[in-house]
This record gives C-alpha cells, sequence and structure tokens, in this order.
C-alpha cells in the first residue's frame, strides 16, 4: 500500500471514515495495554515550567517593548535573539515555539554567530527536542571552538541523561569530559567547576571534586552552593570539622526558605510522627529538630554531629540531581529524593525501559540485616519523574518501606560496640555545687590495647539538648578492680565531677572509647542536677554500693543485680536538718521495697519523685499491694548534715526488678524527702 510523505496510508487518508476508525484504534491502544486501569495521560501542562504571575507580567510588558523594537529594526539579529530569550523564559509550548522562530531569524541574519547556536540549542531542549539540542551546540563549538558555553550546554545534556535514571556511567564520564572543554575556556566559571565537583562524587571520587568545589569558593566567595558542596565532599572524606564550617557558612548566605530541605527531618521520622511534625509550629518542630539530632548523635562528647552532616549531604545531593524543573519538583520532594535522604545512595540500581504506555522503571537496592530491600521507581507519566507508580504493587510496597524501614546510616569510622554498665548519684558538693558520682562497669573480657588507656568522654545536655558540659576522663581498663555479678566479671573505674545545679532536668552521655582497636560503648543516663544546699530538707540520691572485706564499701555499684543471698548495701545523705530545743538532730528514715508500677520511670535512677508518690509506694502503690520489705525507724545526729548506711538481706525476694523507695523526715520540722532506686534479684546465686 502506498504511503504519504506523513506516513498515513493513501487509502486511509482518502477515506476521511476510515481514517477515524484508524485513529480512534491508535489513541485506544494505551489506555488497554498492560494497565488497562490506570489512565495513562500526558497533557499539555506536565511540561509548562512555573512562572511566578509577576514575573509573567514582567516578561509580557518585556516581549511587547521588544517587538515594538524590532518592527522598526527587523535586520537586527541581536534584537531577535534577546526576543528568543524572552519567549523561552515564559515557559509554555507556544512560547518555546515563538522562541526557536525568533533564534532562527538572528541565524540566518548572522549565521557565524556561536552564541545563537547555543541559543538555539537551549530553546529546543527546552522543547524537549534533545537530539537536535546537541546538534545545534555542537555546531556552536565548530563555528567557535573557544565558546565555552556550548561546551557547558553540552555537558549539561549528559550531565542530566545521567540523572534521570542514574544507570548509564557513559554519560557520567561524557559530561565530566564535556565540563573538562568548558573549564578550559573559562577556567573560574562557577556552575562548571561546581558541576566538575558534584560529578565526580558519583565516581566517589570526593577528593578531586573538594578540589574543583574550592576552586568555586575562592572564586565565588558569596555562593552559597560552593561551600555547601564543599561541605558535602568534606563530609565524604570524613573531614568532618572542616565539613561543618563549610555547611555553617553555606546556611549564613542562605534564606529560610532554602535552608527549609536541610532542616526538614520528616524523611527520617516514623509514619506516626511525620504528620504531627509537619504540622508542629516552626518553634515546635525546632525543638523537634534539636532533640532528634541529639539522640541521632553518633559521637555526643564532640561538637559535631557526623550523622547530621551526612543529613545535610545527602539532601544536597537529592536536590541537585533529582530536581525536575520542568513539572517544578525539588529534588527532596521526590520520592526518590525522600529514599536518598533517609537510607543513602542506593548500593545497586537497575533501569528497565518499561512499555510506551507505563514508562521506564528505576529500581534501587540496598543491602540490609534482613536481606534486599528494594524501591521500584516508574515513570508513570512520561514526564522524567520517577515516583513510586499510583495504585500499583510494587509502588504500595515500596512506599510501605520508605515509611517503615529504618533509616540507614553508618559511622564512618567503624567501632566495635561493646556493653557497658552505668550508675550514677547526686550528692553535696563545694561552693554551692553538686557532686555527681558516676561508676562504670566494663566486662573483663575486654582487653586493654596497646596504648593502655581508653578515654571517658561525659557530655552533658540540658532539657532542650543542648550541650553545657563536656568532660574527658583517661583509664587503664587492666588496672581496675574486678567484681563479680551473676551475669559475669567487671572492671569498675569509678570517678565524680561537680557542678552548678540546673532547674529542669538534663541528660548525661557517656562514652568509653578506645581508638588503637576501635572499641567504643555509649550510654546515656537522665538526672537532674538538683541543689543540695539551700534551707530546706534535701536528700542525695540512693547509692547502692559494692561490698568489700569489711562490708558495704563506699564505691556505688553500676551493676545492681543481686543474688538472694547477697545483702543490699545502700548509702545516703541527709543535709540542712534542723536541731531540737536540746540541739539534737532527729529524723526518721522508712524504707520500702516493691515492684515497679507501670508509671515508674524506666531510667535506673529516675527522676525524683515527689513525696506524695514517695508515702504511695511506701503504702503498695497504685495496687495497693503490701511492700516485700519495709522498716521505719529514728536515727540522731550531732550536726545538721549526716551520711548513712542500710544493709538489707535480700533472702526473702524471688528473682526478678525491684524498686526501693526511701524517705527521711526531720522530726524537728515536719519536712520531708525521698528517692527511689531498681535493682535486680537474680534467678540463681
Amino acid at each position: 500500500m502506498e504511503t504519504m510523505k506523513t506516513g498515513i496510508p493513501i487509502a486511509l487518508a482518502a477515506s476521511p471514515r476510515l481514517f477515524g476508525t484508524f485513529a480512534l484504534a491508535l489513541c485506544l491502544i494505551p489506555a488497554c495495554a498492560l494497565h488497562p486501569e490506570r489512565k495513562q495521560t500526558v497533557e499539555e501542562r506536565d511540561f509548562i515550567e512555573y512562572v511566578p504571575p509577576e514575573e509573567r507580567r514582567d516578561l509580557d510588558e518585556q516581549i511587547a517593548a521588544l517587538s515594538a523594537e524590532i518592527e522598526r529594526d527587523f535586520e537586527n539579529a541581536e534584537l531577535h535573539r534577546r526576543l528568543s530569550v524572552l519567549y523561552r523564559l515564559q515557559g509554555t509550548p507556544r512560547g518555546r515555539l515563538l522562541s526557536s522562530e525568533e533564534i532562527e531569524r538572528a541565524i540566518m541574519l548572522d549565521p557565524g554567530n556561536a552564541m545563537y547556536r547555543v541559543e538555539k540549542g537551549l530553546t529546543l531542549a527546552a522543547r524537549r527536542f534533545v537530539g537536535e539540542a546537541e546538534a545545534a551546540f555542537l555546531e556552536a563549538t565548530r563555528l567557535d571552538p573557544r565558546c565555552s558555553q556550548a561546551w557547558f550546554q553540552l555537558a549539561r545534556l549528559e550531565r542530566d541523561e545521567y540523572f534521570r535514571t542514574m544507570s548509564h556511567p557513559d554519560h557520567l564520564a561524557k559530561a565530566i569530559d564535556l565540563f573538562g572543554e568548558a573549564l578550559r575556556r573559562n577556567r573560574k566559571d562557577e556552575e562548571t567547576l561546581l558541576n566538575l565537583g558534584f560529578l565526580h562524587s558519583f565516581r566517589q571520587m570526593h577528593r578531586t571534586g573538594l578540589q574543583y568545589a574550592s576552586r568555586a569558593a575562592l572564586y565565588h566567595p558569596r555562593s552559597a552552593r560552593a561551600h555547601l558542596l564543599c561541605g558535602m565532599l568534606r563530609t565524604k572524606l570524613k573531614l568532618f570539622d572542616e565539613a561543618a564550617a563549610s555547611f555553617a557558612s553555606a546556611f549564613l548566605l542562605m534564606s529560610d526558605e532554602e535552608l527549609g530541605p536541610y532542616e526538614n527531618i520528616a524523611p527520617l521520622l516514623p509514619r506516626d510522627e511525620t504528620e504531627l511534625y509537619l504540622s508542629s509550629l516552626p518553634a515546635k518542630r525546632d525543638d523537634w529538630n534539636r532533640r532528634f539530632w541529639a539522640e541521632h548523635d553518633p559521637t555526643p562528647a564532640t561538637e559535631v554531629n557526623e550523622r547530621l552532616l551526612e543529613h545535610y549531604a545527602r539532601v544536597l545531593a537529592a536536590d541537585w540531581s533529582l530536581s525536575n524543573e520542568r513539572i517544578d519538583l525539588d529534588g527532596w520532594e521526590s520520592d526518590r529524593g525522600a529514599a536518598l535522604i533517609r537510607f543513602g545512595p542506593p548500593d545497586h540500581t537497575y533501569y528497565d525501559l518499561g512499555s510506551g504506555t507505563s514508562g521506564a522503571w528505576v529500581v534501587w537496592s540496598y543491602t540490609t540485616p534482613g536481606g534486599a530491600m528494594r524501591l521500584y521507581f516508574n515513570d508513570e507519566f512520561l514526564n522524567g519523574d520517577f515516583h513510586f507508580p499510583i495504585g500499583d504493587h510494587y509502588g504500595e510496597v515500596s512506599r510501605r518501606l520508605l515509611e517503615t524501614a529504618p533509616q540507614r546510616y553508618e559511622y564512618p569510622l567503624a567501632y566495635a560496640a561493646f556493653p557497658l554498665g552505668v550508675e550514677m548519684a547526686e550528692l553535696r558538693g563545694a561552693d554551692e555545687r553538686t557532686r555527681i558520682d558516676f561508676s562504670l562497669a566494663i566486662p573483663d573480657s575486654m582487653r586493654a590495647p596497646s596504648s593502655g588507656r581508653w578515654n571517658l568522654f561525659l557530655t552533658f545536655f540540658d532539657s532542650e539538648w543542648n550541650r553545657f558540659s563536656r568532660n574527658r576522663l583517661t583509664l587503664r581498663p587492666d588496672t581496675l578492680p574486678v567484681i563479680d555479678k551473676p551475669a559475669g566479671r567487671y572492671r569498675v573505674y569509678s570517678g565524680a565531677i561537680e557542678m552548678l545545679p540546673r532547674e529542669l532536668g538534663c541528660t548525661c552521655v557517656l562514652e568509653l572509647v578506645s581508638d588503637p582497636d576501635r572499641k567504643k560503648a555509649v550510654r546515656r543516663y537522665p538526672l537532674e542536677l538538683r541543689s543540695m544546699h539551700g534551707r530546706s530538707l534535701k536528700l542525695s540520691s540512693v547509692r547502692f554500693t559494692i561490698r568489700d572485706d569489711a562490708g558495704c564499701g563506699d564505691a556505688l555499684d553500676p551493676v545492681p543485680l543481686y543474688t538472694r543471698s547477697e545483702a543490699l548495701c545502700l548509702g545516703y545523705e541527709v543535709y540542712n536538718l534542723k536541731a531540737g530545743a536540746d540541739g539534737i538532730f532527729r529524723y526518721r528514715v522508712t524504707y520500702a521495697i516493691k515492684k515497679p508500677d507501670s508509671g515508674d520511670a524506666d531510667a535506673p535512677a529516675g527522676p525524683r519523685r515527689t513525696l506524695a508518690y514517695m508515702w504511695d509506694s511506701i503504702r503498695g502503690g497504685k495496687r495497693g499491694e503490701k511492700p516485700y520489705a519495709e522498716a521505719s525507724f529514728e536515727q540522731r545526729a550531732d550536726a545538721p548534715a549526716v551520711s548513712d548506711n542500710l544493709r538489707i538481706d535480700l533472702a526473702a525476694l524471688e528473682p526478678g526488678v525491684y524498686l526501693l523507695v526511701l524517705l527521711v523526715e526531720d522530726l524537728s520540722t515536719g519536712e520531708s524527702a525521698g528517692e527511689s532506686r531498681r535493682f535486680t534479684v537474680a534467678g540463681r546465686d
């Protein structure tokens, strides 16, 4: 059958009815192939860039003024070029078509101008005629090999093709080569330097990339993007202090809107917390962010949070590589961007062309302890946005994994974790300070490194997770005393520090690190830092102590785990007692051992309880159960501050977790104070 130049069979063209039937059949094919239940419609607005109304009005006014000037000087090629640019900036299909016509007129008037070919290529690229755009850029390099813009735009085409799926490294290699050509012709161009630095990171050539990024920051010190890229690459190179400084420099140059993606932790939160976070007021989100990053700091003892730096680096990677200007989609908001921020770059990437109706597929695969985790992205609407397909099994599974799978991050310097027992107690210190006794239990199986010394960091955060104190100590595990417990043998390190009390609660993060053999233990311990001075009755923390040859010793027991054949040794201090008429200080001590209620603090020491709670505990708690052991007795002292010790037999207790509640009452004033602490009775001796 003969065909016309249009490719339509002559017989069909001659018969309108037959042609209409044929066209209808062609239209129906995409709707019924592979996914008949899914509407695969590509609409014109999918290819319209968003332009703010005020900018659109300004463009229209400039176009009208320039068109009038062209009527007076039609042979001016530069005027046609400028009008072509304005039409292209409108971001509409009609605007791009008019842009093509104007740049063709400019080329006809000045065929040897390489920049006009570059403008033609930009317009063709905006119309998605990538092959024709590439030809226009190549023609520009032929006309003027020194035209850096032509080389730059050729490199952009290859870069964008790589970013589309991140599955074809040949496009990455070509992009780097072409950006290199552009840089040889303009050695200080910011965009060229940034692209070279960023693209080298995809080859894991972070040091080379940092050289380009550093040059961009040197030549353009007010460029936030240059400092951001330096921060990302320094994070990859584990230069964390320098990376933090680079990000800080960048953020000072950015607006609140630009900072938003970097401060947003929604991609890292569990599904049930995400909506609450996003709907919170800015002040509440700031507080949430501070707490989140304090809890996800792999090295709390240092000023730098390496996990936070990695978050910044991932947001940058998502924004620069996955943004889609054509549909006004920022990379960090896309499904692939959310996955990149939460899980990091995939271990493997797979690409499938798909079909003409369902679009191409990209699969990201991650290796997890439970096996491979795969996320499926589909260019469902044929507009370059690879997302979790709507109404598709693979899309639903992928979204569920994104919302429920734990975030993926490994501290770049691998340390072997080991268990660490910790107990802390608050007592009166000197000069209105509070003394904090602490004791660590290190498994005896741990061997001291060749250096012989380990570093112990104690970092204190207030209730808003602001760091207010940091202490560094050194110790030698092989010189520490050993204690035997039902759970094993431990080496014990005890110490004390003093600081001013604080009104609200705080958290102490303890890190015990052996750098030579890469071992580290981290524990978080809640405290109150109460004032033990003043005039009212004060009671120190209850201190379970380690038994020594003479009986109950003074060292704080870091592992409050005992057998029934042992006695529980505890110490406490009472301050600000008032003397009676005879000058004697009298007080009553009451203690009870009970099972913890569900409302009791989960922390070993627990927050300080009100007296009402303490008295309720003495009486058996919410369930009204009789304590397993209790006693009350009066004491005398010749000073307003006393230090007491108790020894309690555990033979009557069954294995389990118990709460010891201690109350002290000043018999002269009627004032009372109480404290509590948990301990465990083992199931075997």
